[in-house]
């Protein structure tokens, strides 16, 4: 199986003490994936490099990313801290190329709370939604995912994954919900 690691690639000043969680996962998932392939978007610098292209290349680096994806069977994202830019970006690309998104998300991290009081009042476990509404799966550590990855491994067919239609699929609850409250949707605010 190949799976896509988004989550933390390491900038100025984390370059020299950065941790790759990647290597953590990939040991994890070698345990019940002999055929273990991982497209990481951080282990292909130094190639990059030597082919003359620097990270003042972005549209490089954002086809380089959306290809792995591409490419990868699973996307695994690591949520225990908070995202970048890129890795929610990663998340919509998963879905966009019908990719099963696994995110890594443990209680009591920046994108999912216990007991957090919010407008409405107190959410028991709180996760963002942009996160919720776009992963497949949610665990608190990737040894959780295992039995679900196993399965989709021997029967791909078996789980359902949320594919891009995701998005109008949430703005047609929206409007249903709205309707069925019989209020009017929000009007806009004018600054």
């Amino acid at each position: 199986m190949k799976f896509y690691l988004a989550g933390k690639v390491p900038k100025g000043n984390e370059l020299d003490t950065y941790i790759d969680f990647r290597v953590g996962y990939g040991e994890t998932l070698a345990k019940s994936f002999p055929d273990l392939t991982i497209l990481d978007p951080n282990g292909t610098t130094e190639q990059a490099l030597l082919v003359g292209v620097t990270e003042e290349d972005p549209l490089y680096w954002f086809g380089h990313d959306c290809w792995m994806i591409k490419k990868s069977d699973v996307v695994i994202v690591q949520a225990d801290i908070k995202l970048g830019a890129g890795t929610a970006q990663e998340m919509l690309i998963a879905k966009y190329f019908n990719k099963p998104v696994i995110t890594v998300l443990p209680k009591d991290t920046h994108h999912r709370r216990t007991n957090l009081m919010l407008a409405s009042g107190v959410v028991e476990d709180w996760i963002h939604p942009f996160v919720g509404s776009t992963s497949d799966l949610i665990v608190e550590k990737l040894e959780d995912s295992l039995p679900w990855l196993e399965a989709y491994n021997v029967n791909p067919d078996g789980q359902k994954i949320k594919t891009i239609e995701v998005i109008d699929e949430a703005i047609t609850y929206f409007e249903e919900f709205i309707a069925a409250a019989n209020v009017a949707i929000p009007a806009q605010r004018r600054l």
